[in-house]
């Protein structure tokens, strides 16, 4: 049996990009770094400025002029955006490709991670959370383990693992033929990548919240805009019912839930522009 950590040590082909993301988080907690520190750090990943200037120039940001360079779009985004591009920018690179493996189109998971994200926010601004843009962030990789178990997969064969005959490779899938599953393969990719703790704990935790040894109410956060975020684009969806214990422990009521689900379908309606 592979183990996770050969399957972490073994990734090649990963775009870089996500490793920007917590440089780039204390750079915007820094009263002392300003627009030039910004803008150093980015232009070292030319797809990530690519990307940037890009989304920078879509509908929804667009507010004139196009702007022709990472400098131009820092200064049309300011600092309260630039992550939340620079996020999306990071998530498309990664997890905008198909995955064989997961019977997943190109984009797909893309546009459930967008939808889990932006739920996340939500949900957070209404559950004692305050640091909307790492729960932005955990909300949009929360499902990257998928794709380093299929990188994994496709490297090796996917017929080999039985998988040929479309088997439904689910978490209990994951667990028997690995022993482990996509949410410790995320959490391991994340910490090989230094992401902090606030993001990759609840990655980790997002199966199970309550045994989470630290930042649990912000796990079972993770664990509610995961199991309902499926409803944002489907409002005859059901959202499932949830463990009173988890909902109790994230500060989340049925008001709480029902406000986050309405304002979290609007938001994400202006972040589809983001992708056309």
């Amino acid at each position: 049996m592979i183990s996770l950590q050969q399957i972490v040590d073994g990734i090649v082909n990963l775009p870089p990009t996500p490793r920007i993301l917590p440089k780039l988080q204390r750079l915007l907690r820094d009263p002392d770094s300003g627009i030039h520190d910004i803008i150093s750090l980015l232009k070292v990943d030319a797809p990530m400025t690519a990307q940037i200037v890009r989304l920078s120039n879509s509908a929804y940001y667009n507010t004139g002029e196009p702007v022709q360079s990472l400098e131009e779009a820092v200064n049309r985004l300011g600092f309260r955006e630039v992550y939340r591009v620079s996020s999306v920018a990071a998530a498309q690179q990664v997890m905008g490709e198909a995955l064989p493996l997961y019977n997943m189109g190109k984009g797909e998971l893309l546009e459930g991670s967008v939808a889990t994200a932006v739920l996340m926010v939500e949900l957070c601004s209404r559950g004692r959370r305050t640091d909307l843009d790492a729960s932005y962030t955990t909300g949009l990789l929360h499902s990257i383990g998928k794709v380093v178990i299929n990188q994994y997969f496709l490297k090796h064969g996917l017929d080999i693992y039985g998988n040929a005959a479309g088997e439904t490779v689910d978490i209990l899938w994951e667990r028997k033929l690995l022993g482990f599953d996509h949410a410790e393969a995320g959490a391991a990719i994340l910490e090989k990548w230094n992401f902090p703790d606030e993001i990759r704990m609840p990655v980790l935790h997002q199966l199970d919240p309550l045994k989470a040894p630290s930042l649990q109410s912000l796990c079972c956060l993770m664990f509610i805009a995961r199991a309902a975020s499926h409803t944002l684009r489907d409002v005859k969806a059901q959202v499932p019912d949830i463990d009173p214990e988890i909902m109790a422990c994230a500060g989340i009521d049925d008001d709480k839930m029902g406000e986050a689900l309405m304002d979290a379908r609007a938001g994400l309606q202006e972040m589809d522009v983001l992708f056309k």
